[in-house]
Protein backbone atom coordinates (compact mmCIF):
# COMPACT_ATOMS: atom_id res chain seq x y z
CA UNK A 1 0.00 0.00 0.00
CA UNK A 2 1.82 3.08 -1.27
CA UNK A 3 0.21 5.47 1.24
CA UNK A 4 0.78 3.25 4.27
CA UNK A 5 3.22 5.77 5.69
CA UNK A 6 0.34 8.23 6.21
CA UNK A 7 -1.52 5.81 8.47
CA UNK A 8 1.70 4.85 10.26
CA UNK A 9 2.57 8.49 10.93
CA UNK A 10 -0.92 9.21 12.29
CA UNK A 11 -0.86 6.07 14.44
CA UNK A 12 2.57 6.89 15.94
CA UNK A 13 1.49 10.45 16.62
CA UNK A 14 -1.68 9.23 18.33
CA UNK A 15 0.28 6.96 20.67
CA UNK A 16 2.87 9.61 21.59
CA UNK A 17 0.39 12.43 22.07
CA UNK A 18 -2.12 10.41 24.08
CA UNK A 19 -5.04 11.62 21.95
CA UNK A 20 -5.38 8.56 19.77
CA UNK A 21 -9.04 8.12 20.69
CA UNK A 22 -9.79 11.65 19.55
CA UNK A 23 -8.40 11.12 16.05
CA UNK A 24 -9.52 9.61 12.76
CA UNK A 25 -8.29 9.63 9.20
CA UNK A 26 -10.39 9.02 6.11
CA UNK A 27 -9.75 9.08 2.38
CA UNK A 28 -12.23 10.64 -0.02
CA UNK A 29 -11.60 10.71 -3.78
CA UNK A 30 -7.86 10.50 -3.31
CA UNK A 31 -7.66 13.20 -0.62
CA UNK A 32 -6.97 12.44 3.03
CA UNK A 33 -8.66 14.19 5.91
CA UNK A 34 -7.31 13.95 9.46
CA UNK A 35 -9.69 14.82 12.28
CA UNK A 36 -8.22 15.75 15.68
CA UNK A 37 -10.88 16.58 18.25
CA UNK A 38 -13.32 18.92 16.53
CA UNK A 39 -10.95 20.08 13.80
CA UNK A 40 -10.74 18.58 10.30
CA UNK A 41 -7.39 18.95 8.54
CA UNK A 42 -6.71 18.42 4.85
CA UNK A 43 -3.61 16.27 4.57
CA UNK A 44 -0.80 17.38 2.28
CA UNK A 45 1.13 14.13 1.92
CA UNK A 46 4.78 13.75 0.90
CA UNK A 47 6.75 10.54 1.25
CA UNK A 48 9.86 12.46 2.33
CA UNK A 49 10.74 16.13 2.67
CA UNK A 50 14.34 17.24 2.37
CA UNK A 51 15.82 20.71 2.16
CA UNK A 52 15.82 20.38 -1.62
CA UNK A 53 12.06 19.73 -1.78
CA UNK A 54 10.98 22.17 0.95
CA UNK A 55 10.19 24.96 -1.50
CA UNK A 56 8.05 22.72 -3.71
CA UNK A 57 6.13 21.50 -0.64
CA UNK A 58 5.49 25.04 0.61
CA UNK A 59 4.43 26.15 -2.85
CA UNK A 60 1.87 23.36 -3.09
CA UNK A 61 0.59 24.00 0.43
CA UNK A 62 0.07 27.69 -0.39
CA UNK A 63 -1.74 26.72 -3.58
CA UNK A 64 -3.94 24.31 -1.61
CA UNK A 65 -4.76 27.08 0.89
CA UNK A 66 -6.10 29.19 -1.96
CA UNK A 67 -8.65 26.56 -2.94
CA UNK A 68 -9.90 25.04 0.31
CA UNK A 69 -11.38 26.52 3.46
CA UNK A 70 -9.89 24.28 6.12
CA UNK A 71 -6.56 23.97 7.93
CA UNK A 72 -3.80 21.92 6.33
CA UNK A 73 -1.38 19.48 7.89
CA UNK A 74 1.71 18.10 6.18
CA UNK A 75 2.17 14.37 6.73
CA UNK A 76 5.40 12.71 5.67
CA UNK A 77 7.37 9.59 6.46
CA UNK A 78 10.51 11.72 6.85
CA UNK A 79 11.02 15.46 7.37
CA UNK A 80 14.55 16.83 7.61
CA UNK A 81 15.13 18.33 11.07
CA UNK A 82 15.93 21.82 9.84
CA UNK A 83 12.83 21.78 7.65
CA UNK A 84 10.65 20.67 10.58
CA UNK A 85 12.11 23.50 12.70
CA UNK A 86 11.25 25.98 9.98
CA UNK A 87 7.72 24.62 9.66
CA UNK A 88 7.23 25.14 13.40
CA UNK A 89 8.64 28.67 13.33
CA UNK A 90 6.21 29.54 10.55
CA UNK A 91 3.20 27.92 12.21
CA UNK A 92 2.87 25.11 9.65
CA UNK A 93 1.25 21.95 11.01
CA UNK A 94 3.14 18.73 10.35
CA UNK A 95 3.77 15.21 11.58
CA UNK A 96 6.31 12.62 10.47
CA UNK A 97 6.51 8.84 10.51
CA UNK A 98 8.05 8.74 13.99
CA UNK A 99 5.42 10.98 15.55
CA UNK A 100 7.47 14.20 15.60
CA UNK A 101 4.89 16.90 15.10
CA UNK A 102 3.70 20.45 15.49
CA UNK A 103 -0.05 21.02 15.49
CA UNK A 104 -1.72 24.16 16.68
CA UNK A 105 -5.27 25.49 16.57
CA UNK A 106 -7.51 27.54 18.86
CA UNK A 107 -8.08 24.58 21.21
CA UNK A 108 -4.90 22.52 20.89
CA UNK A 109 -1.13 22.80 20.86
CA UNK A 110 0.98 19.69 20.37
CA UNK A 111 4.72 19.75 19.79
CA UNK A 112 6.67 16.49 19.77
CA UNK A 113 10.34 16.36 18.83
CA UNK A 114 13.36 14.17 19.41
CA UNK A 115 11.81 10.94 18.19
CA UNK A 116 14.43 9.10 16.19
CA UNK A 117 13.88 9.24 12.47
CA UNK A 118 15.70 7.24 9.85
CA UNK A 119 17.09 9.46 7.14
CA UNK A 120 16.19 7.44 4.05
CA UNK A 121 18.89 7.13 1.45
CA UNK A 122 18.24 9.25 -1.59
CA UNK A 123 16.23 7.17 -3.99
CA UNK A 124 18.40 6.08 -6.88
CA UNK A 125 17.32 8.36 -9.66
CA UNK A 126 16.61 7.19 -13.18
CA UNK A 127 18.89 8.57 -15.87
CA UNK A 128 16.33 11.28 -16.55
CA UNK A 129 17.02 12.86 -13.15
CA UNK A 130 20.76 12.32 -12.91
CA UNK A 131 23.20 14.98 -14.05
CA UNK A 132 22.94 14.35 -17.81
CA UNK A 133 19.16 14.24 -17.69
CA UNK A 134 18.96 17.35 -15.54
CA UNK A 135 20.98 19.29 -18.13
CA UNK A 136 18.81 18.10 -21.01
CA UNK A 137 15.49 18.60 -19.21
CA UNK A 138 16.49 22.17 -18.38
CA UNK A 139 16.92 22.97 -22.06
CA UNK A 140 13.60 21.30 -22.89
CA UNK A 141 11.71 23.13 -20.14
CA UNK A 142 13.18 26.46 -21.23
CA UNK A 143 12.09 25.84 -24.82
CA UNK A 144 9.80 22.79 -25.26
CA UNK A 145 9.83 23.21 -29.05
CA UNK A 146 13.42 21.99 -29.31
CA UNK A 147 12.29 18.46 -28.46
CA UNK A 148 11.64 18.18 -32.21
CA UNK A 149 15.35 18.62 -32.94
CA UNK A 150 17.49 15.59 -33.81
CA UNK A 151 19.16 13.88 -30.86
CA UNK A 152 22.57 14.96 -32.13
CA UNK A 153 21.56 18.64 -31.94
CA UNK A 154 20.06 18.14 -28.47
CA UNK A 155 23.38 16.56 -27.50
CA UNK A 156 25.26 19.67 -28.65
CA UNK A 157 22.91 22.04 -26.81
CA UNK A 158 22.88 20.15 -23.53
CA UNK A 159 26.52 19.06 -23.54
CA UNK A 160 25.71 15.38 -23.04
CA UNK A 161 26.28 12.40 -25.35
CA UNK A 162 23.86 11.36 -28.08
CA UNK A 163 23.37 8.05 -26.29
CA UNK A 164 22.45 9.87 -23.08
CA UNK A 165 19.93 12.02 -24.95
CA UNK A 166 18.28 8.88 -26.33
CA UNK A 167 18.19 7.17 -22.93
CA UNK A 168 16.80 10.22 -21.14
CA UNK A 169 14.04 10.75 -23.72
CA UNK A 170 13.10 7.08 -23.55
CA UNK A 171 12.80 7.27 -19.77
CA UNK A 172 10.84 10.51 -19.93
CA UNK A 173 8.43 8.73 -22.27
CA UNK A 174 8.04 5.86 -19.80
CA UNK A 175 7.43 8.40 -17.00
CA UNK A 176 4.66 10.04 -19.07
CA UNK A 177 6.56 13.27 -19.71
CA UNK A 178 7.17 12.70 -23.43
CA UNK A 179 4.52 11.70 -25.93
CA UNK A 180 5.30 10.40 -29.42
CA UNK A 181 2.95 11.91 -31.99
CA UNK A 182 2.96 11.25 -35.72
CA UNK A 183 6.62 10.36 -35.88
CA UNK A 184 7.54 13.32 -33.68
CA UNK A 185 7.42 13.94 -29.95
CA UNK A 186 6.22 16.55 -27.48
CA UNK A 187 6.50 17.24 -23.78
CA UNK A 188 3.55 16.77 -21.44
CA UNK A 189 2.82 17.22 -17.71
CA UNK A 190 5.26 20.14 -17.71
CA UNK A 191 4.53 21.43 -14.19
CA UNK A 192 5.08 18.03 -12.63
CA UNK A 193 8.27 17.64 -14.69
CA UNK A 194 9.44 21.07 -13.52
CA UNK A 195 8.81 20.19 -9.86
CA UNK A 196 10.79 16.97 -10.18
CA UNK A 197 13.53 18.79 -12.06
CA UNK A 198 13.92 21.42 -9.32
CA UNK A 199 14.31 18.79 -6.60
CA UNK A 200 16.87 16.86 -8.65
CA UNK A 201 18.66 20.07 -9.63
CA UNK A 202 19.15 21.02 -5.97
CA UNK A 203 20.02 17.47 -4.90
CA UNK A 204 22.33 16.47 -7.74
CA UNK A 205 23.54 19.18 -10.13
CA UNK A 206 23.54 22.46 -8.26
CA UNK A 207 26.02 21.33 -5.55
CA UNK A 208 28.45 20.37 -8.34
CA UNK A 209 28.16 23.82 -9.91
CA UNK A 210 29.22 25.64 -6.73
CA UNK A 211 32.47 27.54 -7.31
CA UNK A 212 32.88 29.83 -4.31
CA UNK A 213 31.04 31.84 -1.70
CA UNK A 214 31.90 35.52 -1.64
CA UNK A 215 31.00 38.75 0.03
CA UNK A 216 30.94 42.29 -1.19
CA UNK A 217 34.00 44.48 -0.67
CA UNK A 218 32.18 46.04 2.24
CA UNK A 219 30.60 43.05 3.96
CA UNK A 220 26.87 43.45 4.49
CA UNK A 221 26.59 46.26 1.93
CA UNK A 222 23.75 44.59 0.07
CA UNK A 223 22.93 47.67 -1.97
CA UNK A 224 26.24 47.48 -3.81
CA UNK A 225 25.16 44.48 -5.89
CA UNK A 226 23.61 46.69 -8.54
CA UNK A 227 26.91 48.49 -9.03
CA UNK A 228 29.02 45.40 -9.72
CA UNK A 229 30.50 45.87 -13.22
CA UNK A 230 29.41 42.47 -14.52
CA UNK A 231 28.88 43.90 -18.02
CA UNK A 232 32.64 44.50 -18.24
CA UNK A 233 33.47 40.84 -17.60
CA UNK A 234 35.22 38.86 -20.34
CA UNK A 235 32.96 35.81 -20.15
CA UNK A 236 29.35 35.31 -19.21
CA UNK A 237 28.34 36.63 -15.78
CA UNK A 238 24.63 36.48 -15.04
CA UNK A 239 22.50 37.21 -12.00
CA UNK A 240 20.31 34.38 -10.72
CA UNK A 241 18.02 33.92 -7.73
CA UNK A 242 16.80 36.92 -5.78
CA UNK A 243 18.89 39.48 -7.66
CA UNK A 244 17.63 38.27 -11.04
CA UNK A 245 14.06 38.37 -9.71
CA UNK A 246 14.63 41.93 -8.47
CA UNK A 247 15.81 42.98 -11.94
CA UNK A 248 12.94 41.22 -13.67
CA UNK A 249 10.02 42.09 -11.40
CA UNK A 250 11.29 45.17 -9.54
CA UNK A 251 9.34 43.70 -6.63
CA UNK A 252 12.01 42.14 -4.43
CA UNK A 253 14.75 43.46 -2.19
CA UNK A 254 17.43 40.73 -2.35
CA UNK A 255 19.23 39.55 0.76
CA UNK A 256 21.02 36.58 -0.81
CA UNK A 257 22.79 36.79 -4.14
CA UNK A 258 23.63 34.34 -6.90
CA UNK A 259 25.90 34.80 -9.91
CA UNK A 260 26.39 32.24 -12.66
CA UNK A 261 29.61 32.49 -14.68
CA UNK A 262 32.01 30.69 -17.00
CA UNK A 263 34.99 32.70 -15.71
CA UNK A 264 37.86 31.69 -13.46
CA UNK A 265 36.73 32.61 -9.94
CA UNK A 266 39.97 34.37 -8.96
CA UNK A 267 39.89 36.69 -11.95
CA UNK A 268 36.17 37.05 -11.45
CA UNK A 269 36.55 38.10 -7.79
CA UNK A 270 39.36 40.53 -8.57
CA UNK A 271 37.45 42.27 -11.36
CA UNK A 272 34.27 42.59 -9.30
CA UNK A 273 36.11 43.37 -6.05
CA UNK A 274 34.62 40.46 -4.15
CA UNK A 275 36.06 38.84 -1.03
CA UNK A 276 36.06 35.05 -0.52
CA UNK A 277 33.93 34.23 2.52
CA UNK A 278 32.49 30.76 3.15
CA UNK A 279 29.56 32.30 5.00
CA UNK A 280 29.10 35.16 2.53
CA UNK A 281 25.74 36.05 1.01
CA UNK A 282 26.97 35.83 -2.59
CA UNK A 283 27.30 32.40 -4.18
CA UNK A 284 29.13 31.82 -7.46
CA UNK A 285 27.92 28.97 -9.65
CA UNK A 286 29.08 27.57 -12.97
CA UNK A 287 26.97 28.21 -16.07
CA UNK A 288 25.72 24.85 -17.36
CA UNK A 289 23.56 25.65 -20.39
CA UNK A 290 23.90 26.73 -24.01
CA UNK A 291 22.31 30.05 -24.95
CA UNK A 292 21.36 28.96 -28.46
CA UNK A 293 17.64 28.31 -27.95
CA UNK A 294 16.96 30.26 -24.76
CA UNK A 295 15.88 33.91 -24.69
CA UNK A 296 16.93 35.85 -21.59
CA UNK A 297 17.02 39.41 -20.35
CA UNK A 298 20.47 41.00 -20.47
CA UNK A 299 22.56 40.12 -17.43
CA UNK A 300 20.24 37.49 -15.93
CA UNK A 301 19.80 33.73 -16.20
CA UNK A 302 16.81 32.16 -18.01
CA UNK A 303 13.45 32.78 -16.36
CA UNK A 304 13.03 29.10 -15.61
CA UNK A 305 16.24 29.11 -13.55
CA UNK A 306 15.19 32.28 -11.72
CA UNK A 307 11.98 30.46 -10.83
CA UNK A 308 13.87 27.36 -9.70
CA UNK A 309 16.32 29.31 -7.54
CA UNK A 310 13.45 31.14 -5.83
CA UNK A 311 11.36 28.03 -5.18
CA UNK A 312 14.39 26.04 -4.08
CA UNK A 313 15.26 28.69 -1.49
CA UNK A 314 12.15 27.73 0.47
CA UNK A 315 11.64 31.38 1.49
CA UNK A 316 7.95 32.31 1.43
CA UNK A 317 8.49 35.75 -0.13
CA UNK A 318 10.67 34.22 -2.85
CA UNK A 319 8.04 31.59 -3.57
CA UNK A 320 5.42 34.32 -4.02
CA UNK A 321 7.61 36.06 -6.59
CA UNK A 322 8.34 32.69 -8.25
CA UNK A 323 4.60 32.12 -8.66
CA UNK A 324 4.30 35.53 -10.35
CA UNK A 325 7.04 34.57 -12.79
CA UNK A 326 5.34 31.23 -13.44
CA UNK A 327 2.01 32.94 -14.15
CA UNK A 328 3.37 35.82 -16.22
CA UNK A 329 6.42 34.45 -18.03
CA UNK A 330 6.18 30.66 -17.99
CA UNK A 331 2.53 30.29 -18.97
CA UNK A 332 3.33 27.36 -21.24
CA UNK A 333 4.15 25.26 -18.15
CA UNK A 334 0.84 23.83 -16.94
Amino acid sequence: MKDRYIYDAVNNFGQLSGIRNEMSIVRNKGDYQLTIGQVDYRVAAWREIRVSSKGIVLQQVKELERHIDQPIIIVSNYIALEVADEFKQNGINYLDGSGNSYIRNAELLVYISGQKTLNPALTKQTRAFRESGIRLIFMLLCNPEIIHLPNRRLSELSGISVGSVSNVLTELESLNFVLKVGGGRRLKNLKLLLDRWIISYFDVLRPRLAIKRMDFEFAGDYNSWQNLPIKNSKGRVLWGGEAAAAIKTMNLNPKNFTLYTDQNWKEFARNLRLIPNESGNLEILEIFWDEGYIDTLPGVVPELLIYADLVGSGVERNIQIANEILANDLQYIK
